[in-house]
């Protein structure tokens, strides 16, 4: 489809150059890597030419936006996103508006199809889960909606899913950002944006080795509070856009430095609540190995606490809760306790 995102990768043995021309060994240059993405500019026809492939000029029926050298492999498609809904589905949520129901809208990314969840499957309110997309069991088990509609009789809550990538500084460093300023490269014809790297000499997640190539990542944003407040110590950051086309020069660079699939429960990170100079409630993020998540469960915790010291504190991960060690001599007698913490965010 015109606008979806191929990955590709090199065969073993190569990685991609600054020209993204597939070169013998390994990268050791910050420009060079072992991914490329490109955009489908345009499809001709079906894509395939009835199966006969090139077109009779010798072109493909499938033009992307970047060269991409003969030998690559295509590893990953991300279809483009349908934004405009087609008149059955607005129809179909008229009618639900007109009855004053809950509903959910939820997309279907292999078909490129938005549909309807009635009120009898919506999961209300629920974590975002594909496991029961589309059923219709009346169980109200639906959870992949990614727009929610809850009536109370009168009027309509609107509830929306969002992804937002946070870069923060725990004290150490401060940001400023101002996004209505634009700076222009006079040397490469392009605008500037502030950006975040990650050099390629830190370490890959789970692993000694060092990151492929320097990950760019730009600021787009600084989080605000509901008073106002800008958290200087934060920032929004999205995929770098390095050409200025629009498209993701990596959309995958949040796997690539955290890979939140594999061992998650060493990827968490941790918030206290703290109150400010205004008697305003803050979480400010935590260094690594203040909280201790490595158990599931209070049991687990339970048979363990011995080998902590008084103050120390855990993270269930199962049970999603907060406990904090308190070690006390009561009537004589040595006592450990956990005790729970409503201060911490994971």
């Amino acid at each position: 489809t015109q606008g979806s995102l191929v990955k590709f990768e090199p065969p073993a043995g190569f990685f991609f150059d600054v020209n993204n021309r597939l070169v013998a060994g390994v990268p050791v240059r910050a420009d060079e890597r072992l991914v490329i993405w490109g955009t489908v500019s345009s499809v001709v026809l079906d894509g395939t030419n009835s199966g006969l492939g090139n077109l009779p000029d010798g072109s493909g029926p499938v033009a992307l936006n970047n060269f991409v050298p003969t030998g690559a492999l295509a590893t990953q498609v991300i279809p483009k996103l349908v934004t405009d809904f087609p008149v059955a589905l607005e129809n179909s949520m008229i009618q639900q508006i007109e009855l004053f129901r809950n509903f959910g809208l939820g997309y279907n990314n292999l078909t490129s199809t938005w549909y309807i969840i009635t009120s009898t499957n919506l999961a209300q309110d629920s974590a975002f889960n594909l496991a029961n997309a589309g059923n219709t069991a009346g169980a109200n088990l639906d959870a992949s909606w990614l727009i929610q509609f809850v009536t109370d009789g009168v009027s309509y809550t609107v509830t929306s899913r969002a992804l937002q990538y946070v870069f923060a500084s725990v004290i150490q460093t401060r940001f400023t950002f101002d996004g209505s300023q634009e700076i222009y490269d006079s040397r490469t014809g392009l605008v500037i944006n502030d950006f975040v790297k990650i050099l390629k000499s830190n370490s890959r997640p789970d692993s000694n080795e060092a990151l492929a190539t320097d990950i760019t990542m730009d600021i787009i944003a600084q989080p605000v509070q509901s008073d106002g407040y800008v958290n200087d110590y934060q920032v929004v950051v999205s995929y770098a856009d390095s050409d200025g086309d629009g498209v993701a020069d990596d959309p995958d660079f949040f796997a690539t430095v955290v890979a939140p699939t594999v061992s998650p429960s060493t990827k968490l990170v941790f918030f206290q609540q703290t109150i400010d100079f205004d008697d305003l409630e803050r979480y400010l993020p935590l260094e690594p190995g203040v909280v201790n998540a490595a158990y599931a469960t209070q049991d687990s915790i339970e048979l363990v606490k011995s080998e902590f010291v008084n103050g120390q504190v855990f993270y269930a991960t199962v049970e999603q809760a907060f406990y904090s060690l308190s070690i006390a001599v009561v009537n004589g007698v040595l006592q450990r306790t956990l005790l729970p913490r409503t201060d911490f965010q994971a």
